[in-house]
């Protein structure tokens, strides 16, 4: 979660084949950008992102993420920023919900992925769906959630 210069690390994520979603804890971390990023120089993609805060903790979240301003490292394969707030949870690529980063190892760069919350909200909880295709649902593996 980023709240201007100061950047609060949630958790990391670790791949298990079986996981559909992720359930990334932010303890009420203050911020109004949530970002992925993937240390690994590999694809990043990404089906769904929810991040859920406000106010009064469990009592009152609202979903912050919905249809916010989006943005990733690089674009690759038409897979925009945009689709994972699209309020779709498909994780099959071909259905047009995943988003898609271009390679990861061009010139050593990682990958990341943010959404721009509009506001400074404290961040309660971050739901990341997967991509579920065979060939790539590993890539998930090891983004930090922020």
């Amino acid at each position: 979660v980023i709240n201007g210069k100061t950047k609060t690390k949630c958790d990391t994520i670790s791949y298990n084949k079986y996981h559909l979603a992720y359930y990334i804890s932010c303890n009420g971390a203050t911020g109004n950008v949530v970002e992925l990023l993937q240390p690994r120089k590999d694809f990043l993609q990404i089906a769904e992102v929810e991040v859920f805060g406000g106010p009064n903790a469990v009592s009152g979240l609202n979903l912050l993420s919905y249809f916010k301003p989006t943005s990733q490292s690089s674009t690759g394969w038409s897979g925009h920023s945009s689709r994972a707030v699209d309020g779709n949870f498909d994780g099959v690529w071909g259905r047009g919900s995943v988003t898609h980063s271009a390679s990861g190892t061009q010139k050593g760069k990682v990958n990341w992925w943010k959404v721009d919350l509009l506001g400074v909200y404290p961040v309660y909880m971050v739901i990341i769906h997967n991509r579920i295709d065979a060939c790539c649902r590993d890539r998930i593996d090891k983004a930090e959630v922020g």
